[in-house]
């Protein structure tokens, strides 16, 4: 007995061509790009650090990219500008920052920033 295969081997297509022309042809594969465009380190919390109110991390903010916002109930940050350019927002206030400017954030105040420059913005906080 034949199997289906074998039948459309020995059969012509529409285009009168005999293969498995339509079998060769695969369906598409998408692959979503999983690598957010803000990645935020910690290296260290107060609790791992021993110290009292010390936190310290790293964002790396891609091209044109731009954070979420973020606010830290009770704690002030400063932002140093280690890569790169961006423009940083704390509440509604704008601030451009280059590398070695460093940017302070009151208490809860929220703050977000958006890579203006080509390659990644590397900020730590």
């Amino acid at each position: 007995m034949a199997t289906s295969v074998e039948r459309a081997e020995k059969a012509p297509d529409d285009s009168g061509k005999i293969g498995l022309e339509a079998d060769r042809v695969k369906a598409g594969t998408l692959f979503h790009n999983l690598t957010p465009p803000v990645i935020y380190r910690q290296h260290f919390t107060p609790e791992s650090s021993h110290l009292l109110y010390l936190t310290c991390g790293e964002f790396e903010i891609f091209p044109a990219a731009t954070s979420r916002e973020f606010r830290l109930p009770g704690e002030e940050s400063l932002l140093f500008m280690w890569q790169g350019t961006v423009t940083a927002w704390v509440g509604e206030q704008s601030f451009e920052l280059s590398p070695y400017d460093t940017l302070y954030i009151p208490s809860g105040a929220s703050f977000r920033m958006r890579n203006t420059s080509a390659g990644p913005a590397r900020v730590v906080q």
